[in-house]
């Protein structure tokens, strides 16, 4: 075999090992950029969760219904934290009762919205009574007209709670986790919160 040839068959090994070797480069940074993002992914949900636990369990703090006239419950009682109110001439863009169904919650339900950093987070309430099957949410029909201000007492005793946080401040941006609960008042006078109870599900 002659020196030139020789020196050809080098220069086609050299290429095929650069070859090989951009291909392992490109291979790991793809590996590496998809456990980045994953690690990112990760954290964001972890976040997203731990924001929804913490809101459960402010909202499960506060007492359900203080008791007396209604002007003490705008946001010291639960039922003034999340439902305020079931009159639509009152709503706005981020506090608003839901006549009949739509995109974001069941009729007869409140929807609170607001900004948590750079995302959002949603809480979707309904009163709810006992039933034989479980709780039973209580129609538009049933609560139309009730104002925690007004009131002297809620239409119900029991709140279905779900707090979801959203993938941006945007309220039609989509759900990076959420979880419900079920929050019920102290039987007797409606003056405390008791025999509160959260249960997770993966999706509504």
């Amino acid at each position: 075999m002659s020196v030139g040839t020789r020196r050809g068959l080098t220069l086609v090994e050299v290429v095929v090992a650069v070859a090989i070797l951009g291909v392992t480069v490109a291979t790991a940074a793809s590996v590496f950029g998809q456990a980045s993002q994953l690690r990112v992914t990760t954290q964001r949900d972890d976040d997203a969760r731990v924001a929804v636990e913490n809101e459960i369990e402010r909202l499960r703090a506060l007492p359900y219904w203080t008791g007396g006239d209604g002007s003490t419950q705008q946001d010291g009682s639960l039922v003034g934290a999340v439902f305020p109110h079931a009159v639509a001439a009152r709503n706005t863009e981020s506090r608003y009762v839901v006549p009949g169904d739509d995109q974001d919650a069941p009729a007869g339900a409140f929807v609170t919205f607001r900004a948590l950093g750079d995302r959002g987070l949603r809480v979707v309430a309904r009163f709810a009574v006992s039933s034989r099957d479980g709780w039973r949410a209580l129609d538009w029909a049933d609560i139309q007209g009730f104002a925690c201000d007004e009131a002297w007492r809620p239409p119900g005793t029991t709140m279905l709670v779900a707090v979801a946080v959203l993938a941006s401040a945007a309220r039609e941006s989509s759900m990076l986790y959420e979880q419900y609960a079920v929050i019920a008042a102290q039987q007797g006078p409606l003056t405390a919160l008791a025999g509160a109870r959260a249960t997770s599900e993966p999706g509504r």
